[in-house]
């Protein structure tokens, strides 16, 4: 089986038509990211095609040292962004990655069944105050501390998806863990 890069420097030789094998490896990942940004079928299914549209015109320019799944999103991400722009409403429309069960899910590690404790419904109620607190933040923190803790991306692949500095990731990370604090303890309260 050939790997992502090696399929990325036949394409670059001319062999364009092994694109397909990457469209068919990457596009139930890329899909599920397009719905996430668009929330509804019709926009994640131009925003789909639009990516791949973007990747085959630029897959000349792509790094093959590079992973090709970072690369994806961040077309992905920056075709969103642009379809927004005009606009200026493309920050308060990107929303996040995962759905509700997939915050649960992660926030939860195994969901039970069973009616809960005292104790359990405490922890359901933090949780669930937890992810209203995430839901508050400002996507220029939400999104790296989303990838960071639920998807346990490294600070370099976060920057290379959102095209920041690894810096400015670790920056993000700390400024929305400390407004995630203070949202807890205000909201929670109230």
């Amino acid at each position: 089986m050939l790997e992502d890069k090696q399929i990325i420097k036949l394409c670059k030789s001319g062999y364009i038509d092994m694109l397909e094998i990457l469209i068919d490896r990457h596009k139930d990942s890329l899909y599920k990211f397009c719905y996430h940004l668009s929330q509804n079928k019709l926009d994640a299914d131009d925003l789909f095609q639009d990516t791949w549209v973007r990747t085959m015109q630029s897959i000349a320019s792509c790094d093959e040292e590079r992973a090709f799944s970072n690369w994806l999103l961040s077309i992905a991400l920056n075709a969103y962004r642009d379809r927004y722009r005009k606009t200026k409403r493309w920050l308060n429309k990107l929303t996040d990655f995962f759905s509700n069960e997939e915050k649960e899910a992660a926030l939860h590690n195994a969901p039970s069944h069973a009616p809960p404790s005292d104790e359990q419904a405490v922890d359901n109620e933090l949780r669930e105050h937890l992810v209203h607190c995430i839901n508050l933040l400002d996507d220029t923190f939400r999104i790296p501390v989303i990838l960071f803790y639920f998807k346990q991306m490294r600070y370099e692949d976060i920057a290379e998806i959102l095209d920041i500095p690894v810096g400015t990731v670790k920056s993000r990370l700390n400024s929305g863990k400390s407004k995630l604090r203070k949202l807890m303890e205000v909201e929670y309260f109230e």
